[in-house]
């Protein structure tokens, strides 16, 4: 039985609200030892550097194996439960449950 999101929502945003309140005494704990202002700043763009180092590497994994986009895609959809057909339409299947 698929449940309302309402309470998912209401319980992302309070945990993402906790987050952000010790994410913010972090970086102002941070801030108020010597070098802080600087170890704050790195701890801010880590999340940029870690995107982008990830992206890089895939790039480079994409380009050893050596894979085509039509092979990208469909690993793609074979993981997301998804299909297409040879135009690139999606293919809908009939859900039992709905």
């Amino acid at each position: 039985m698929i449940q309302s999101n309402k309470t998912n929502t209401v319980v992302g945003l309070t945990i993402q609200t906790g987050v952000v309140i010790v994410w913010t005494y972090l970086l102002n704990w941070v801030c108020s030892l010597k070098h802080g202002n600087k170890v704050a700043w790195f701890l801010v763009f880590l999340p940029v550097l870690v995107l982008i180092t990830l992206m890089v590497l895939l790039y480079h994994m994409v380009d050893t194996m050596g894979l085509s986009k039509g092979e990208l895609q469909q690993m793609i959809n074979q993981n997301s439960g998804v299909t297409y057909n040879e135009e690139g339409d999606l293919i809908e299947h009939g859900c039992s449950t709905c």
